[in-house]
């Protein structure tokens, strides 16, 4: 049924959804109901690797933020923020080691530039939360929005000390995963940003 929304009516049910109804994982006998488009099936249990394009076996509401990712507008982004904050969505595990409800956020704020999604983004620059459980130099939440900020107002991410920390699932999405490589680059970034918005022309 998802498959079958329009873009935009799908980003608007995905807030109330992830809000109103408990997440849980999925049964394992229903991943093999789940169309493939809609959930990129993982490697079988025994090899819980994750191959590029696929973010293994995440809850029900991760298998939405997967979608989302893919498919959703800024529409969603009200709904995916607030996931975020409450914690909605079920933290990654082995199998499923994808923050998929932050990666949502910023694979649409990535896709939909504009001041709105902008100030989305602006929205997690303090926040160090991997996006990848488990990942040596993982990527993370604030540093890879921020890294997308900076990109679109014509800074380079290194200047603020984030450097790249890529992978093939969040780079499929169209997310450049960044990390922070010294301790005060987050700071660094929230007072460019802070600065940046009291310029009459914002520069």
């Amino acid at each position: 049924m998802l498959r079958q929304l329009d873009r935009d009516e799908l980003s608007r049910f995905a807030g109330p959804f992830l809000a109103m109804v408990q997440d849980e994982l999925v049964p394992e006998a229903e991943y093999g109901t789940v169309p493939e488009p809609l959930l990129q099936i993982a490697p079988p249990a025994e090899s819980p690797r994750i191959s590029k394009g696929h973010a293994g076996r995440p809850s029900r509401h991760g298998v939405l933020c997967e979608l989302l990712a893919t498919h959703g507008t800024r529409e969603a982004l009200p709904g995916l923020a607030r996931a975020i904050e409450s914690r909605r969505v079920l933290p990654p595990t082995e199998r499923a080691p994808y923050r998929l409800d932050a990666i949502a956020l910023l694979a649409i704020a990535a896709r939909e530039s504009s001041p709105e999604s902008d100030a989305w983004l602006a929205r997690w620059l303090d926040r160090p939360d991997p996006l990848v459980a488990g990942a040596d130099q993982a990527p993370a939440l604030g540093a890879s929005a921020g890294a997308l900020l900076l990109k679109r107002h014509g800074r380079s991410p290194l200047d603020f000390g984030l450097v790249e920390a890529d992978d093939p699932f969040l780079a499929g999405v169209g997310v450049a995963g960044h990390r922070a490589a010294s301790a005060d680059a987050l700071d660094r970034l929230r007072q460019w940003w802070a600065g940046r918005k009291e310029k009459p022309d914002g520069a």
